[in-house]
């Protein structure tokens, strides 16, 4: 017959510490485990709210497609789409947008030489100091795409160095590529007046703005800007209803114009669109292609997400998000 074996108290203490310490892992396992849970859920989550509001922002942006698709034949209204538009409401959140025909602005791939335009660098030089700013930029800008100009060893010296791409810009941001540090972008407010487009697109006359038109030629005053002011009141249809008006007869007999500067037709747009969903704010700038068919096209697009929480459609001080183009 066994004995039966006694444990002593010494023992009986080691096996509750044995157990206890088992728990103690197997609860911060447990706690481990549940917090990654909670960090995968709102990531989870944010993926979702974030899908969801790139989803209305295309929503938006295929609305303006639409809409410049269904009225190429109408004069674009710089006024009435210029302006953030009412805030529509999503559920829950809401939205509203902007539209901008660039074609109003200078085109400063005008200063490319497959432009064809003689005179761009005089223009751009009147414009750049009409609006105060260095004038410096556009021989910059000229040595950046003429091949001939030197400009590559100027910047092959740079750490690292690197050379002019010599094609026309697609985008401000392309600037910084230049020598910042000696003519300053701080100030340049390009999307004031300036734009970069291929250098074979024209001014159109039914949208240009007045601090570019008055810097086309040193002789344009307020006479030739009224005049195109009130021709272009119910939308001018084609080039030489301008250049047949008795104003610009009288320009012309003294001074050259070339025709091909300019069009009736509307290419180039860019949109921006903003939406609020669950108290996050999220802005989507498309630059938009209309062919002569009405075909449109995406060329460029910028998300960004915004600070401050709250649409405010009615804001006429709203600045532009990009702070550019």
């Amino acid at each position: 017959m066994r004995r039966p074996v006694f444990r002593s108290s010494r023992q009986r203490g080691v096996a509750l510490i044995q157990v206890l310490l088992i728990f103690a892992v197997l609860v911060a396992i447990a706690t481990q485990l549940g917090f990654r849970q909670r960090i995968t859920i709102a990531g989870t989550q944010t993926m979702l709210n974030s899908g969801q509001a790139d989803a209305w922002l295309h929503s938006v942006e295929g609305l303006v497609l639409t809409e410049l698709q269904r009225d190429r034949e109408t004069p674009f209204d710089e006024d009435y789409w210029g302006e953030w538009s009412e805030t529509f409401d999503l559920d829950p959140g809401s939205a509203t947008f902007r539209i901008h025909s660039l074609q109003g602005r200078y085109n400063l791939n005008w200063l490319h030489p497959s432009a064809d335009v003689d005179t761009a660098s005089e223009q751009a030089t009147r414009i750049l100091d009409t609006q105060g700013l260095d004038t410096a930029w556009v021989q910059r800008l000229s040595d950046w795409f003429d091949e001939s100009s030197g400009a590559e060893f100027e910047y092959r010296i740079e750490q690292p160095g690197y050379r002019p791409s010599f094609y026309p810009l697609a985008d401000e941001s392309e600037l910084y590529l230049m020598e910042t540090d000696v003519i300053p972008l701080s100030d340049f407010a390009l999307s004031d007046w300036g734009v970069f487009l291929p250098p074979e697109s024209r001014l159109d006359i039914n949208s240009i703005e007045q601090n570019v038109f008055l810097e086309l030629h040193d002789a344009f005053s307020d006479t030739e800007w009224s005049a195109l002011l009130d021709a272009r009141e119910d939308g001018l249809s084609d080039v030489d209803d301008w250049f047949n008006l008795e104003v610009m007869q009288e320009f012309l007999e003294d001074h050259e114009i070339p025709e091909r500067w300019f069009t009736t037709e509307k290419h180039y747009f860019k949109m921006e669109a903003e939406i609020e969903y669950q108290d996050r704010r999220k802005s989507l700038t498309s630059w938009i292609y209309r062919d002569s068919d009405g075909n449109m096209h995406i060329y460029q697009r910028h998300s960004l997400p915004l600070p401050e929480s709250g649409l405010d459609s009615n804001d006429t001080d709203d600045n532009d998000n990009l702070g550019g183009l």
